[in-house]
């Protein structure tokens, strides 16, 4: 221990000595001069008669029964009265505690009152006279509302008396107890080791810290380093209340590297444990009733490991246990802040919210929704309507009033699956190219991909952003990795976990967050520069990426097969962007409302299909003309042949199989037809029978160009003016009738149309001969 340290220890001691006596005297003086006051029974009643007419709502008046209880007029003693307490009302609304002023003196006869009111700024004391607001006592007794009892007693239990026969008139039961304190210790940290020079203050818990140096267990990984900057040639101070619940000899474990001391209920240097050493404990043990006790625990640290550590133990006890159940009297007005839990899902979506402010005795919440503001300390609310909602937190103690607000906190509507992606021109995610839903993020612009051209137009100088929400089955630690070249970057519930920035190439960045079971947003920004361009992101354990629509859906929708013999099933499988309600109409007279309806059309004839795809925000229909065909199928395409290179002037149809043609070799193709080898186009038109679920590489020659389509759906694109040139692209197809068509022109010179297929893995090609159409 410093010199300094024990100097005002003796002087410190030399005091309390002095402080002891005077307030023995003081406090035999009050118990027994004020005896027929302490033992008063006091009643509580609530109605409209009982409120004077200046004030608001809520005034509580108390009034004894007993007769004149004299005066009190303590001037200079700390025991003046403190009422704290919470009322609950026949409706389940709970007012916060708060504490009310100083009631400085006492002149009650019978028939007279004191009134008790709450407003924006706490509990008010009004006699029938006058009011009068005063600062609240560091130490004094308390009124806890206890069942039926109210005990009177000091923080130091000097002058516990109990007042029996309360009644609480409220139209129904009512009270709880009430602390006017707020949890944890005061800490305050410094750049010296002699506690003289401030750097920040803190709310802690618990004191339960060691740096790494240490090796030890920590409530604060980063301890002193994230308050300090340093760990070393640095002092701390803990300061507050210990509350004790049960009586009992309470042994304390004070455990250091470097030196510390506890101060406990009035004793300094109840434990010292100072001086320049290692890891060490020092104990202290003292008999304790239920209470409130001052307790300061002093640290300092000059080099080295650094460690402090509070425990205690009771003879029944099988160990130690941190000190935990540590309180505070605010000092300032209140930080407000607060989490809510699940912050997103279907209506109706029930949120468990969680105060997180320091120092806060009162509370009010705004959900964003309209709802009442409700006024406790951790409330749940159920939001019923589809919409994003702000949430606001006002908290409040005795020195004033502090506001969080966050926008956009909660999320409730209908889920549909994927990222909401929207793609940008540049890369700044500020010139808006293209909106779409993507099932996941694992692109690359490698391997033959062209990815993102069909949506920014480039593959460099773009950026994206993928907004959706995971759903979580259960709780669980998840791992995030993310892959990109550029940068990317990846925020869980508005909390950047992964920092990926930069122009580099192919980088991979973990990061691991605990996440409870239900809806969490996430989004990913990622931007290209040049060259490569990848993004991909992986998670463990598995989930489900989902997204809330923002607009009016999309529509669309396949079927498959398209064209058969009757009876023909049809399963039809809605891509429609966004929608969480359907309507279909298959165009022979039947409809159904099902996402992915199966249909089964009986008579021969060619169907139009019309999905109508809805949600919150609006409708959108698509209309497929011609869509499924019925009926019976001969060989062969349906050939049309026209004059000229635009498919207009229409020279004669025929049925051809397969498409296999030259104008070389002694063959005058088509001039039977349009009169001319040259300046010439043609459509064929037909269902080709695969025979099973496969992937079909097909192959198109032509001189000069020609477009195969399949199932709507352009394969390959062989056009402009060139010579004889195959071009060869694959798709997945199943069993059963798909259409084709393929188109074709001739300018001068050789002409020449081939359509082949190949079932993979076989790299053999062959004719399209299988094909058939409706006459």
């Amino acid at each position: 221990m410093s010199p300094d340290r024990a100097l005002s220890d003796s002087v410190s001691i030399t005091l309390i000595i002095c402080l002891v006596v005077i307030l023995a005297i003081i406090a035999w003086g009050f118990f027994f001069g004020y005896e027929s006051l302490l033992r008063t029974n006091i009643n509580i009643a609530e109605s409209a008669e009982d409120i004077p007419t200046h004030l608001n709502a809520h005034a509580i008046r108390l009034f004894h029964q007993n007769g004149d209880v004299g005066s009190l007029n303590a001037t200079g003693s700390a025991h003046y009265p403190e009422v704290r307490f919470t009322l609950i009302s026949p409706s389940g609304l709970v007012h916060s505690p708060r504490p009310s002023p100083l009631i400085t003196d006492y002149a009650w006869n019978p028939g007279d009152s004191v009134y008790f009111y709450r407003d924006a700024t706490g509990y008010h004391v009004v006699d029938s006279l006058t009011e009068r607001i005063n600062a609240i006592p560091t130490y004094g007794p308390l009124v806890d509302l206890e069942g039926g009892i109210w005990t009177i007693k000091t923080i130091d239990n000097t002058i516990p008396v109990t007042i029996n026969s309360v009644d609480v008139l409220v139209g129904g039961s009512g009270t709880a107890s009430a602390s006017p304190y707020t949890p944890g210790l005061v800490a305050t940290y410094y750049s010296d080791q002699a506690w003289t020079v401030p750097v920040t203050t803190t709310i802690v818990n618990r004191v339960h810290f060691a740096d790494s140096a240490s090796g030890r267990a920590s409530d604060v990984s980063n301890w002193p380093n994230a308050y300090l900057g340093k760990t070393d040639s640095f002092s701390a101070k803990y300061d507050g209340l210990i509350r004790i619940d049960t009586e009992d000899d309470y042994t304390f474990t004070l455990s250091s590297d470097d030196g510390s001391f506890m101060d406990l209920g009035g004793t300094s240097n109840f434990i010292s444990n100072g001086g320049l050493h290692g890891y060490t404990s020092v104990s202290g043990t003292r008999h304790m009733t239920p209470g409130y006790y001052p307790i300061t625990v002093w640290m300092f640290e000059n080099t080295g490991a650094a460690v402090i550590d509070l425990q205690y133990q009771t003879p029944g006890m099988a160990s130690p246990q941190l000190v935990s159940n540590l309180w505070h009297i605010p000092s300032t007005a209140p930080t407000a802040d607060f989490t809510g839990v699940p912050r997103a899902g279907p209506a109706p979506l029930a949120v468990q919210f969680t105060d997180a402010s320091v120092d806060a005795t009162a509370w009010a919440w705004n959900f964003g929704d309209g709802s009442p503001v409700i006024t406790v300390q951790n409330p749940a609310h159920t939001y019923t309507g589809a919409g994003t909602y702000p949430v606001t937190l006002t908290s409040s103690n005795s020195f004033g009033v502090a506001t969080e607000t966050k926008a956009g906190y909660i999320t409730v509507g209908s889920f549909t699956p994927g990222f909401l992606a929207s793609y940008y021109r540049g890369q700044s995610w500020s010139d808006l190219a293209a909106t779409r839903v993507d099932n996941g993020i694992h692109f690359s612009d490698g391997s033959g991909s062209t990815w993102p051209v069909s949506l920014v137009g480039r593959q460099n100088d773009f950026s994206v952003t993928w907004d959706g929400y995971l759903l979580v089955p259960a709780d669980a630690d998840y791992t995030f990795t993310l892959t990109s070249d550029d940068g990317s970057w990846l925020w869980v519930d508005e909390v950047q976990l992964i920092d990926n920035g930069g122009l580099h190439g192919s980088t991979a960045v973990t990061g691991t967050t605990h996440l409870t079971a239900g809806y969490h947003h996430v989004v990913v920004k990622m931007y290209e520069n040049t060259g490569a361009a990848v993004a991909d992101l992986t998670f463990s354990p598995a989930g489900s990426i989902w997204h809330i629509p923002s607009s009016a859906p999309t529509a669309g929708f396949t079927g498959v097969p398209r064209a058969g013999m009757a009876p023909l099933a049809v399963q039809f499988t809605d891509t429609s962007l966004d929608a969480t309600a359907w309507l279909w109409d298959f165009g022979d007279g039947a409809t159904s409302t099902e996402q992915n309806p199966s249909h089964t059309y009986l008579a021969a004839g060619s169907y139009p299909v019309t999905l109508t795809a809805s949600n919150d925000f609006g409708a959108s229909t698509a209309t497929e003309p011609a869509y499924v065909t019925v009926g019976a199928f001969v060989p062969g395409f349906s050939a049309s042949y026209y004059t000229g290179q635009t498919w207009t002037a229409l020279a004669g149809t025929r049925i051809e199989n397969p498409i296999h043609f030259t104008d070389g070799g002694g063959s005058t193709w088509p001039a039977d037809i349009v009169g001319s080898q040259n300046d010439f186009s043609v459509t064929w038109d037909g269902y080709l029978n695969v025979p099973a679920d496969a992937d079909y590489s097909f192959r198109l020659t032509s001189d000069d160009g020609s477009w195969l389509w399949v199932d709507e759906v352009q394969l390959i694109d062989n056009g402009g003016l060139h010579g004889s040139t195959a071009v060869t692209q694959t798709t997945h197809l199943t069993a059963g009738y798909h259409h084709i068509v393929v188109k074709m022109f001739e300018n001068t010179g050789s002409a020449v149309a081939n359509l082949d297929y190949a079932i993979l893995p076989s790299a053999t090609y062959t004719p399209v001969t299988d094909v058939w159409h409706v006459p």
